[in-house]
């Protein structure tokens, strides 16, 4: 569990993205939650009020979900109001700060800064936040988690925003900050060094209606979808076409040809150390016994255009290796989204289709599927791993 105590003030609790974006980093244990009975009560208050208009039945639902969902917030807090009176920041606040001083939380998450100045705050060394200041926070730390749990609210939401952009437009106006942030983030991968900031696989040629209509059927009606997208959804889509298609480049050559070589520059400079010094560790004892330096030939190995008599055994382990781990190629597919793992880090998941009904994957039928994960780097996607989605480990 995280290590870390927060309290949610209520007004941060309003808002539905926002609340659904903090409360989704709390569910993936960013940090830990607090709130009271009280700041409760004030959250479906306020719900149910003329700003949010809620009825009373859908905010004491959204309080009950809450609950359910972090039942330990209320405890961390537990025997709060003996506190109030000796808290000195604005009366009808007084329980949050007490909440905070009970749970030992580091942070009370606010939009009301005002009500929680730094005299009342020090003396129990606790900090009040603004959400956007917060948010920045949590992306400096652990970009990967708040990336990934950006993707699974979009992901799991019935009801706008159903999109990154949509998302985004709809936090700006609370969290200014910290969404100019989220999209450099999202768009750093794909930026064109040569026109600066501006992210290249974003931009599709301006074509007239002469033009487009003489384009071939699929690719006018390709061509209008991506037009009519939002940006930052345009964005990741080429983007995860240009992804999927460096693994496709990859995978083919080696377990279709078994030729590792030639695809051997596109793989990460790390995963080729890591792979090198395996072999060699793995082969310790005959390399001994013939002579060979172990350092000078992981070495060699390692190098983008590798040219040592070794590479043939070791390319043989390895295509043996990858065949091994992947279905039939006759059969892969590979998945239609990819998971964030890092800023310029994806992961993708070759699988078999034809044990699949109709081709496609339904959602909760368990498939075995083989994650790979790619690095963007200096304007290319390289094979980070294989058969995982952790960062390579060089041997011990």
């Amino acid at each position: 569990m995280a290590a870390f105590r927060v309290v949610l003030d209520a007004c941060v609790l309003l808002p539905r993205t926002l609340t659904n974006l903090l409360l989704t980093l709390a569910d993936a244990e960013v940090f830990r939650p607090v709130w009271t009975p009280d700041l409760l009560a004030e959250v479906e208050r306020n719900l149910s009020g003329e700003q949010f208009g809620k009825s009373p039945e859908q905010a004491a639902r959204r309080v009950q979900q809450m609950r359910r969902v972090f039942p330990l917030a209320e405890e961390e807090s537990r025997g709060y109001r003996e506190l109030i009176p000796a808290m000195a920041n604005d009366p009808k606040d007084r329980h949050v700060l007490a909440a905070a001083v009970r749970s030992g939380a580091a942070q009370i998450v606010t939009a009301n800064l005002k009500d929680f100045p730094p005299a009342a705050l020090d003396p129990f060394d606790i900090e009040a936040i603004d959400p956007d200041e917060f948010l920045c926070d949590q992306l400096d730390l652990d970009p990967a988690a708040v990336f990934e749990c950006i993707h699974v609210l979009v992901a799991r939401n019935a009801l706008p925003p159903r999109t990154v952009g949509e998302m985004l437009e709809s936090l700006e106006p609370l969290t200014p900050r910290f969404v100019g942030a989220l999209r450099a983030g999202l768009f750093a991968p794909y930026e064109d060094p040569a026109a600066g900031a501006a992210p290249a696989a974003s931009s599709l040629p301006e074509l007239t209606d002469e033009q487009i209509d003489s384009l071939p059927p699929e690719v006018r009606q390709t061509y209008r979808q991506l037009r009519a997208m939002d940006p930052v959804e345009r964005v990741r889509f080429l983007g995860h076409a240009e992804l999927v298609s460096a693994v496709w480049a990859f995978l083919t050559p080696v377990c279709v040809d078994g030729d590792l070589w030639s695809v051997w520059p596109n793989v990460d400079p790390e995963f080729r150390v890591v792979l090198a010094q395996k072999w060699v560790q793995d082969n310790h004892y005959q390399m001994t016994v013939d002579g060979w330096d172990g350092h000078a030939v992981a070495a060699a190995l390692a190098g983008p255009t590798p040219n040592h008599p070794l590479w043939v055994h070791f390319e043989r382990v390895h295509v043996r290796s990858f065949r091994t781990m992947l279905p039939d190629p006759a059969t892969w597919g590979i998945s239609s989204a990819a998971r964030m793992v890092a800023p310029g880090v994806e992961a993708l998941y070759v699988l078999d289709v034809s044990t699949l009904e109709g081709g496609l994957w339904q959602p909760n039928d368990p498939r075995y599927v083989c994650p790979v994960l790619m690095r963007f780097v200096d304007g290319r996607w390289l094979v980070r791993n294989l058969g995982s989605e952790e960062n390579p480990a060089i041997p011990n």
